[in-house]
């Protein structure tokens, strides 16, 4: 089977990054270098606009608004 992928950020990074506020250190997994599909890997099941945008629209930008196509 093919798509496989490097997994080498840390859990502290991607906590930071993904700005997580539930997980649990004791179940950090190891960096690899050939993740098969069938292995653990980190995954975000949810994320929140960044808090300084105030909302999607304002991050995405004024181009990006609903209903605008140009």
């Amino acid at each position: 089977m093919c798509g496989r992928y490097v997994s080498t950020r840390s859990p502290e990074d991607l906590v930071q990054l993904f700005q997580v506020t539930d997980w649990r250190a004791e179940e950090a997994l190891a960096q690899n270098w050939n993740v098969a599909p069938t292995d653990k890997v980190w995954a975000v099941l949810e994320r929140m606009p960044p808090r300084w945008s105030g909302s999607c629209v304002r991050c995405a930008g004024a181009w990006c608004r609903p209903g605008r196509r140009t």
